[in-house]
Parts: C-alpha cells; structure tokens; sequence
C-alpha cells in the first residue's frame, strides 16, 4: 500500500491504462484509511487532479479520521469540505464526534452552534434491512 500511496495517480494510470476517475480515487483513500495510514490517504486526496476533484472522497478521509480519532487532520478535511459545500450537516457531525471523543466539548458545541447558525441539517440514515 505505501508503494500505492507513494505513486498515486501514476500508478492507477497505469493499472487501469487508462485516467483514473474519482471513484478509484475514493477506493484508494478508503483503503488506506480503513488501514489506518491517514498521511497516505490524505496525500492521494490532496493529489487529485483539480477537473475530477469530488467532495465525497474527502469526506471518506474525515471518516476515517473519525474512526481513528486523529483531530488535527479532521480539522484540516473538515475546512477544505466546508469550503466546498457547507449544507451538508453529516460533516459536522462527524466532526463534533471527533472533538467531543477526545474530550474537546467546548470546540464541539461551538462547531455545532456553527451548524447551527448555517441550517446545516443532518438527516437521519435508513436502511431497507
């Protein structure tokens, strides 16, 4: 995986021979951040190419920031997702979970009040299982 990480876009290019689109991208991210090496999952996000870039594999990467508890990177996708769109509440969300796990609660009410102020909404997931 590091060899992936390490190569990126080339890499792809010449695995799929053809341009990689933002779905192989968002697998590679996923990849790397289910297995914990969030550096390497962040570098390939940041390497998108600007025409395909997509805010949905950033926010692959803040899930696994959540799911690993790394606060400094989540903050870092957190800005560049609310950037891109700020309607989405689900960002924040998982953000606030993020900072109330390591017990930043003030930071987490003051995200949330930002949520707030910008009627974010999160809507509740279902599932047909």
């Amino acid at each position: 995986m590091e060899d992936w990480s390490r190569r990126g876009s080339s890499f792809l290019i010449r695995w799929l021979r053809s341009l990689p689109n933002v779905k192989h991208y968002g697998c590679l991210v996923d990849m790397l951040g289910r297995a914990g090496r969030l550096e390497q999952a962040e570098k390939i996000a940041l390497g998108i190419p600007s025409e395909i870039t997509d805010v949905v594999v950033r926010r692959i990467l803040l899930g696994a920031c959540s799911f690993h508890g790394n606060v400094e990177m989540g903050e870092r996708v957190t800005r560049k997702v609310l950037e891109m769109e700020r309607g989405n509440g689900g960002d924040y969300v998982l953000m606030y979970n993020i900072l109330a796990g390591v017990g930043r609660y003030v930071d987490a009410e003051r995200l949330r009040r930002v949520m707030d102020e910008r009627n974010a909404l999160k809507f509740p997931g279902r599932s047909l299982v």
